[in-house]
């Protein structure tokens, strides 16, 4: 389960079943919105105060890399077109 803390700035992750905390990870200003790729691999967070989506290796969460994307981010959607 991952769970975004906008006060915190912090995505932080639980097991689901157990509760157990795994990770907190902190990113950029007022994370928001959480999308996964379909395979699992990479999770995809907007930042709304800072205008980016952060790119999260899923598996090993770790920060990849976080890229401007617009004014107020709130959340994320996939389009195959």
């Amino acid at each position: 389960m991952w769970i975004t803390n906008s006060g915190g700035n912090q995505v932080t992750v639980f097991d689901a079943h157990t509760r157990e905390l795994l990770s907190s990870l902190t990113i950029d200003k007022d994370p928001s919105g959480v999308y996964f790729s379909s395979d699992g691999r990479r999770a995809y967070v907007t930042n709304s105060a800072a205008n980016v989506l952060t790119i999260i290796d899923a598996q090993e969460r770790k920060v990849l890399r976080a890229m401007p994307i617009g004014t107020d981010p709130d959340g994320v959607i996939w389009s195959s077109r």
